[in-house]
């Protein structure tokens, strides 16, 4: 969490190696399923103390900081779960059992040694022995489909020190694997219970924990992120503001996202204040895109700088340490402030009065205005609204689609929208809700009927791993498959069978037989990924599986002038139904060199290589064997680590669906 003090350069090294476990922040992510925070959660909160520095908040106060509904102890805003069901707008039910306090070994002094590494493990780890060895039962909080537990906190008496990143400051990170019986744990956030607690460190750390966000300010220190606008910002300690849209709707998938790009020119468009279902613009490149929401002093949102219309500039390949505002240098999630000062950019404040677009200030953005909407290469989006309204608990305003360049990048992803009717306008209007749809207004003036497609699903970015994540393997894709080794199976030379039936004359059958290859190369040829394809006869009983060559037989074929339909499947492949043609004899359908291909990435096996098969991958990146987070089934190459090979993988047919595939697969 951002304190106003500079950091130092090993506090820096530190807290970049902990940026490295954050798999997941490069990635936005909206679909109904983003499940990790659209659930109910059970934590687990360890409350510790020291002999040189005992508690001073009772344990039944700190539960209730942390889960008592309406709890305005310290003047507080609610506890943390009141803070989680509020953001999440009651898609998100967090809360912790509270254990303690626990008196640590040793003196606090002894964990906070800023000159020894690895304490705060220690001091978590002691105290989980602890609660083991009497009897604490694990089961009864939530874990993954792994049996790792969701959330550990664990809040220790007094303050954190002085070296921010070092100690005992406040953090989020991971022990090796504590056994509980059948669960686990090893993510866990650290904080301090000072003798006035407040929610706000709290419920930062948490939202790394529980959440995945990232930290949105400057690590350096030398510009100011996001400033108070989110809470992965900077933020108030008993009224923390919410995350930004971007995390909200795109990370958490807690409201309904609706494509600007698919309204008509001059729709004018309404917009409900201090709520997740936003708007969003995207462009050629879909890592990058404007997303657009409306804020008003109130509630959780009473401490943000100022109110109105937020526009915020997204690339998830950005970073917010970096503030150059040029095309190779700039922020993640970046606030267009209106006033066109860039003052979080340049250090001078966290953001204040004159950020935000409303009615009689600056009632406009778009390619000529200060800021403006061009991409970060400086070209035209094309993304332009105007008459904004004035600051309310919802707001209007007119977007231009009159001349908008071509969107080229948005995802094949199958979605069932509900049915929607529009009504003939002169001036149709759009607001979000829940499903999400569109209502439009009449009025007088009627030209012809249209009806929107709306996309409740963002556009994908192609992920690139950031420099901080790289493989120490050399890596070369391959646009094809080329053999390196003449291999002969046992079973190429095949003796056509016969099958006898009483009072029948013998029947001959015959094989079909070939090789099936994945679309792309292992550094290795790793056999792993070439074996295991699973080739059925549809109609008939019959089915084999490819070796570690990716060869297969298919016996016991009658003769048939018609041919049988096969089926090929293998996990995270797409399925490929294939006419063998006319069986007259033993048949070789694909020769070793020139083996049928078969499109990898599909990891849900929906038929579409897209964003939730990204996202799959993210949250395992740089994961490896034996890891908690390894997850072998989406280790597509197969060789022990998810890392940028995989994403690989995805990227040769990205927004391609499983038709997309049976149409090309002839040119193989």
């Amino acid at each position: 969490m951002k304190q106003i003090m500079k950091l130092s350069s090993l506090a820096a090294f530190f807290l970049l190696l902990n940026l490295m476990m954050l798999q997941s922040y490069a990635l936005p992510m909206n679909f109904a399923i983003s499940g990790k925070t659209t659930s109910i959660i059970t934590g687990l909160t360890i409350l510790i103390d020291f002999s040189d520095c005992p508690w001073e908040i009772s344990k039944e106060e700190m539960d209730d900081l942390i889960n008592k509904e309406g709890y305005s102890g310290f003047n507080n805003n609610g506890s943390m779960r009141d803070y989680f069901f509020d953001i999440s707008e009651g898609k998100l039910l967090y809360t912790n059992n509270v254990f303690g306090y626990y008196r640590a070994k040793n003196p606090k002094s002894y964990y906070s040694d800023i000159n020894a590494n690895g304490r705060d493990k220690e001091l978590v780890n002691e105290a989980l022995e602890f609660m083991k060895q009497n009897g604490y039962d694990f089961a009864k909080l939530t874990t993954d489909s792994n049996k790792m537990v969701m959330a550990v906190n664990v809040l220790y008496a007094g303050e954190p020190g002085i070296e921010w990143g070092s100690g005992l400051w406040p953090h989020q990170g991971e022990i090796e694997k504590f056994y509980c019986g059948d669960v686990y744990i090893s993510r866990y956030q650290i904080s301090n219970i000072d003798a006035s607690p407040s929610i706000g460190t709290l419920v930062h750390e948490n939202c790394h924990l529980v959440c995945e966000y990232p930290d949105l300010y400057d690590y350096q220190q030398d510009s100011n992120g996001v400033g108070q606008y989110c809470i992965m910002g900077s933020n108030d300690k008993t009224n923390p503001q919410p995350p930004n849209a971007f995390l909200r709707s795109f990370m958490s998938g807690w409201g309904s996202i609706t494509r600007l790009n698919d309204l008509p020119d001059k729709t004018q468009v309404t917009i409900k204040s201090n709520s997740s279902d936003v708007f969003v613009y995207y462009g050629p490149n879909a890592n990058e895109f404007f997303v657009v929401e409306s804020v008003v002093k109130k509630g959780r949102w009473s401490k943000i700088p100022d109110e109105g219309l937020v526009i915020w500039h997204i690339d998830v390949n950005g970073k917010n340490d970096y503030q150059n505002m040029s095309s190779d240098s700039h922020y993640m999630v970046s606030l267009e402030q209106a006033d066109g000062l860039y003052e979080m950019e340049n250090d001078i404040n966290e953001g204040g009065e004159g950020d935000l677009f409303h009615s009689g200030y600056k009632d406009r953005f778009d390619f000529n205005t200060s800021p403006n909407s061009a991409w970060w290469n400086k070209e035209n989006s094309g993304f332009a609204i105007s008459d904004i309204s004035d600051v309310g608990d919802s707001m209007t305003f007119i977007l231009h689609n009159n001349n908008v360049p071509t969107v080229t990048t948005t995802p094949s992803i199958t979605a069932a929208p509900p049915t929607e009717t529009a009504t003939p306008t002169a001036t149709p209007t759009a607001t979000p809700t829940a499903t999400p749809t569109w209502l439009l207004v009449p009025t007088a003036s009627a030209t012809p009927t249209w009806t929107p497609t709306p996309t409740p699903t963002p556009a994908i970015p192609t992920l690139t791993p950031t420099p901080t994540l790289t493989s120490t393997q050399t890596f070369t894709p391959t646009a094809a498959y080329t053999p390196t080794e003449t291999v002969t199976p046992t079973s190429q030379t095949i003796t056509p069978a016969t099958a006898t039936l009483p009072g029948s004359t013998p029947e001959t059958l015959f094989t079909a037989s070939g090789y099936i290859m994945p679309d792309f190369i292992t550094a290795n040829d790793n056999p792993i990924v070439m074996e295991g394809f699973i080739i059925r006869v549809q109609g008939i009983d019959i089915s084999t599986v490819t070796d570690e060559h990716g060869y297969f037989e298919v016996n016991g074929l009658k003769a048939n002038e018609t041919g049988y339909n096969l089926e090929i499947s293998k996990p995270n492949y797409f399925t490929c139904n294939i006419n063998t043609g006319a069986i007259e004899g033993n048949m070789v359908l694909w020769k070793k060199n020139n083996p049928i291909i078969i499109w990898c990435g599909d990891a849900n096996q929906d038929g579409v290589i897209n964003l939730i098969d990204i996202i799959k991958l993210a949250l395992l990146f740089n994961s490896t064997s034996g890891d908690y987070k390894y997850d072998e089934s989406i280790d597509f190459n197969m060789d022990g680590v998810i890392n940028v090979r995989d994403f690989y993988v995805v990227s040769r047919h990205f927004n391609q669906t499983k038709n997309d595939y049976m149409e090309s697969i002839f040119k193989y």
